[in-house]
């Protein structure tokens, strides 16, 4: 409690005790005690006076209390001379209404009013610790506390000089600099200034293949650093960075090195050899150079070809170096280089018994030779190691007429080969000492010939009962049990006349189709078609099958055109078939047919009349036609087409009757739907004459060659 609030208190508490003095009826004289009100000493007290009797009859009150409450804090109820007459507070009393923390204090003014003096200890507190709360002369302020003084939570923040409690004041209060962020204070809060992304931080490890940066955030990220690689000390490796791991891959191999080596292997070392180019011996084991020997596969040393050759090691087989003859196990040393042995050499060998003849691999050697066996002799006798002379010895000798032929030799010598007799030859002919070549016409049977001069590779074929090998020996084609068979029409083979294998020719059946055939007579189906029987087409440029003429005409060909031989008027493109040929149409008979006694008599039907003609709008078109017995019940189907531009448009109407007189109609006119025509009648009641009548739509006209289909149905 303030001093303030005391002194009001207890100047509120005196004025309740005179209060209560008053209502005993005892006179209460006050005298305030100026040492309790502000800037005013106290003063010495007065007498009191002595009391009165009770109010009398005639007075307005007899004590204080008669009086009524004056409503005043600064007046209390007197009585005076039996008058009530409120009197006032000392001067100073406090009264109980005050505003707190307005620098003033409200007191009785010692006349029964109030007035308001200063009170510099009645701050106002305006609970912010960055102001001091004071009063000056009366007058409130909250001046801003000092710049630094702790405010908030713990007092962790700082006051600043326009009395705000903020984060900070100078950027060391917002915490020590970084690698990636340093702290600053930007208007009394802390923030910080970021080092720019992709920065590196001071503290690295080297050779990790790795870089540490900042990440733009006041953090910092880890990133592979590719050109951070650590060397290992080996030659033979690469010191790399691999997606942020150190690697050391191997050198390839050959890469040259110095570390007890000359060349890398592969593998990541540094070795003497890899290839036996590497070295003297040019023999690389293991990596390692070894000496050479005889038995190393490579030529080196005083070889003259691989293992082989010079002072030290074995002769050399073909195709290995060689300095002299005596380096070769052939003996011949040719350009360098060892030969295999051949027959043609001159000298003996490989598995030659006597110089370039025996052994299986050259010719076979004459009488007089070394051999080894028969197989080593021309005349296939090898005596004591020795050929002797035989029919096969390339020789002539002993009884033969020729070489190795004639004589006692069972082999009879060829044409051109000398003889004695006709023993001798082959041909079984000797002329002039000269065997001869079988021929054709040397009455023998010789060379190929399957009898005497006929068959085999001979011009003449051998009659029947002659000897054949097969049936091209024969003239019949036909050889069963090497004899010459006489020709029929069941022997599988085409002969004698026939055209093709046992058909045609007019002594044997008729071919099939497919087969060769001369004339149509020699097939099947009537038709020779380029030398082949075959069924009649309409391409076939030939008058066949049911044709009136040539591809043309009858039910399955295109009808024929005018000139062309017919049958029926179907046969004909124009239709209409005169005295066996097609003849054009007689152009609708204009104007003679514009009435039904002139009727254009049309052929039989189905019926199809072209190139007709409307020449004027107003022009009718009639057509008489017959229907037959079978007819009966049936209706006429009629059509027309045109291919004019603009075409033909028309309309169509169908009569029956015996003649002009008698018609009756079938139906129509047709349904004008479009320009072209396509109606039924109705049923025909009778065989006799149809009529026709065609006439112009009412639609427009065109003078267009119209066609007239009639058929029954």
């Amino acid at each position: 409690m303030t001093t303030t609030s005391a002194r009001r208190v207890s100047a509120v508490w005196w004025g309740l005790v005179a209060a209560a003095l008053l209502g005993t009826g005892c006179e209460l004289v006050t005298t305030p005690d100026r040492s309790q009100i502000p800037g005013s000493g106290g003063t010495g007290g007065g007498g009191g006076a002595g009391g009165t009797g009770g109010v009398t009859s005639t007075g307005e009150c007899a004590v204080a209390e008669d009086c009524p409450d004056p409503g005043n804090e600064c007046q209390v109820r007197a009585c005076v001379d039996q008058a009530c007459t409120p009197a006032p507070v000392a001067s100073g009393t406090l009264v109980a209404a005050q505003t707190a923390g307005d620098c003033k204090v409200v007191v009785c003014d010692g006349a029964g009013a109030t007035t308001t003096n200063a009170d510099d200890a009645d701050v106002h507190v305006d609970g912010n610790v960055c102001t001091d709360d004071v009063c000056a002369a009366g007058v409130a302020s909250n001046p801003p506390a000092a710049a630094g003084t702790a405010c908030g939570a713990g007092g962790a923040l700082y006051c600043d000089d326009a009395g705000a409690c903020v984060g900070c004041l100078t950027d060391d209060q917002c915490g020590a600099p970084g690698d990636c962020a340093t702290p600053t204070c930007q208007m009394g809060a802390c923030d910080s200034g970021f080092a720019a992304p992709g920065t590196p931080v001071p503290a690295q490890t080297d050779g990790d293949c790795l870089e540490v940066q900042c990440d733009g955030i006041g953090g910092t990220k880890i990133v592979a650093q590719n050109s951070d690689v650590t060397d290992d000390g080996n030659p033979c490796t690469f010191d790399v960075c691999a997606a942020g791991a150190p690697t050391h891959p191997n050198a390839p191999s050959g890469a040259a090195c110095a570390a007890g080596g000359i060349k890398c292997n592969g593998a990541g070392a540094c070795v003497e050899c890899l290839t036996g180019a590497d070295c003297a011996s040019l023999v690389c084991t293991t990596q390692l150079c070894i000496a050479a020997t005889c038995m190393d596969g490579v030529k080196n040393g005083a070889e003259t070809g691989t293992d082989c050759g010079g002072a030290d090691c074995g002769l050399c087989a073909a195709g290995q170096g060689c300095a002299v003859a005596g380096d070769c196990a052939s003996a011949v040393c040719t350009g360098n280089v060892c030969q295999a042995p051949t027959c043609a050499d001159t000298v003996k060998n490989g598995a030659e018994t006597d110089v370039d003849c025996g052994g299986g691999a050259c010719a076979k050697c004459g009488p007089n030779l070394a051999c080894t066996g028969n197989t080593d002799c021309k005349g296939g006798l090898c005596t004591g190691n020795t050929c002797v002379p035989t029919c096969t010895d390339a020789v002539k000798n002993g009884t033969e007429s020729d070489v190795d032929c004639g004589g006692t030799c069972a082999l009879k010598c060829a044409s051109g080969k000398a003889c004695g007799g006709n023993g001798d030859c082959a041909s079984a002919v000797c002329a002039g000492s000269v065997c001869q070549a079988p021929a054709c016409n040397d009455s023998t049977k010789n060379g190929t010939e399957s009898d005497v001069d006929c068959g085999g590779t001979c011009a003449t074929k051998c009659a029947d009962l002659k000897q054949c090998a097969v049936g091209a020996d024969c003239q019949s084609g036909k050889c069963t049990g090497n004899v010459c068979q006489a020709p029929t029409c069941s022997d599988v083979v085409k002969n004698a006349a026939e055209t093709d294998v046992d058909c045609g020719g007019g002594t044997c059946p008729t071919c099939a189709d497919g087969k060769v055939c001369s004339v149509d007579g020699d097939c099947v189906g009537g038709a020779c078609v380029g030398g082949f029987c075959g069924a009649s087409t309409c391409v076939d440029v030939l008058k066949n099958g049911q044709e009136t003429d040539v591809d043309c005409g009858g039910p399955t060909c295109p009808a024929c055109v005018v000139g062309q031989t017919c049958l029926v008027a179907g046969d004909c493109a124009s239709g209409f078939c005169t005295a066996g040929t097609c003849v054009a149409p007689p152009n609708d008979n204009e104007p003679a047919n514009n009435t039904c006694s002139g009727a254009l008599p049309g052929p039989s039907l189905p019926a199809t009349l072209n190139s007709l003609q409307l020449p004027t709008q107003a022009d009718v078109d009639w057509f008489l036609f017959a229907a037959t017995a079978a007819d009966v019940g049936k209706v006429v189907h009629v059509q027309t087409t045109s291919s004019g531009v603009p075409p033909c448009d028309t309309v169509v109407e169908v009569f029956a009757g015996a003649s002009c007189a008698a018609l009756s109609s079938l139906g129509g006119p047709s349904d004008d739907l479009d320009y072209s025509e396509n109606w039924l009648s109705t049923p025909i009641a009778a065989a006799g004459p149809i009529w026709v009548k065609v006439s112009y739509s009412s639609f427009g006209f065109s003078s267009a060659p119209y066609t007239l289909l009639v058929s029954t149905q």
